[in-house]
């Protein structure tokens, strides 16, 4: 979804600056990466929901993962969208 990909592409670089800022510690919720944000509200998924930030990533090469829960809402689905 196109949307997703967008609200993604825009809270990836709050989140770079959040643990530039913070030595590499991670933040709680995304709600600590707001005022990393060009504009204060954290955008919605395509389908309305909110983003979800796995902060250490479980994968060695990446500092963390977000993504949408994709169209189901399932959290880890295999239609999620990550980036």
């Amino acid at each position: 979804d196109r949307r997703t990909r967008v609200a993604l592409d825009f809270v990836r670089p709050g989140v770079e600056r959040y643990l530039l800022e913070s030595e590499g510690k991670c933040p709680s919720s995304l709600e600590e990466v707001r005022e990393h944000l060009p504009r204060s509200e954290l955008p919605a998924d395509g389908w309305g929901r909110p983003l979800r930030l796995v902060c250490p990533s479980e994968r060695e090469d990446v500092a963390f993962v977000l993504m949408s829960d994709g169209p189901d809402g399932i959290p880890g689905g295999l239609d999620r969208i990550e980036h």
